[in-house]
C-alpha cells in the first residue's frame, strides 16, 4: 500500500494534478505542460537523433562543429557586453573571435581559450537585466526549457544578431540551426 501512495504522490507531482500552484511559481501548470512536453520530444525524437549523429560523427568533427556554434554565439556576447559596458569582457570577446575565426579557421578550433580569452555568456535577457528589467516569472519554453521572462524576451534581438544568417543562407540556415539544437 505505501508503494501504491508513494508512486501516486509522485505521479499528482509531475502531472501538477491536484496541486495548488505556487506564489514561486505562477505560471507552474503551464510550465509542467510545457516540460512534459519537451520531456517527450527530448525522449522520443531529439535523444534518439543526438545518439545517432554521435554514433556517426568522429569526437574531432563534434568539437569543431560545437566550437563553430560558439564563434558565432561570441558575436552576440560581444554585442550584449558592449550594451552592458563590460568593456573588458568585449574586448576579450572580440579577440577571441578574431582568433578563432583566423587562426582557428573559420572557428572550427578554439585557439583563443589557450591565449587566456575564455568566453563570456552573454545575452540580451542579461542585458535586460543589467538596465534594471526584472527577470520576471520561471518559464519553461518550448525546444528551448527552462528561462524567465526577460531571457525569453531577449531571444528575440540575441538570434537578430546572431550571424548564422549571414553565414548560411535560407534553407541553409534552418539546417545549421537543427544541428546546433541536436
Amino acid at each position: 500500500m505505501k508503494l501504491h501512495s508513494l508512486v501516486l504522490t509522485l505521479s499528482l507531482c509531475f502531472t501538477g494534478v491536484g496541486l495548488a500552484e505556487s506564489p514561486e511559481d505562477p505560471w507552474e501548470s503551464f510550465n509542467r505542460k510545457v516540460f512534459t512536453f519537451n520531456d517527450t520530444l527530448d525522449y522520443y525524437f531529439l535523444k534518439p537523433v543526438a545518439k545517432g549523429y554521435q554514433a556517426v560523427t568522429p569526437d574531432v568533427v563534434d568539437t569543431a562543429v560545437t566550437n563553430f556554434f560558439g564563434n558565432l554565439g561570441d558575436v552576440v556576447s560581444l554585442v550584449n557586453s558592449l550594451l552592458q559596458f563590460k568593456f573588458h569582457d568585449a574586448v576579450s570577446t572580440a579577440g577571441r573571435i578574431t582568433f578563432n575565426t583566423t587562426f582557428g579557421l573559420g572557428g572550427l578550433f578554439d585557439v583563443s581559450t589557450g591565449f587566456g580569452l575564455p568566453a563570456k555568456d552573454e545575452d540580451f535577457g542579461q542585458t535586460l537585466n543589467h538596465w534594471g528589467v526584472p527577470q520576471g516569472n520561471y518559464l519553461v519554453l518550448p525546444l528551448l526549457g527552462p528561462s524567465t521572462v526577460s531571457a525569453a524576451v531577449g531571444i528575440v534581438p540575441d538570434r537578430m544578431i546572431n550571424p548564422l544568417d549571414v553565414v548560411f543562407e535560407n534553407p541553409d540556415n534552418y539546417y545549421a540551426l537543427s544541428v546546433q539544437l541536436v
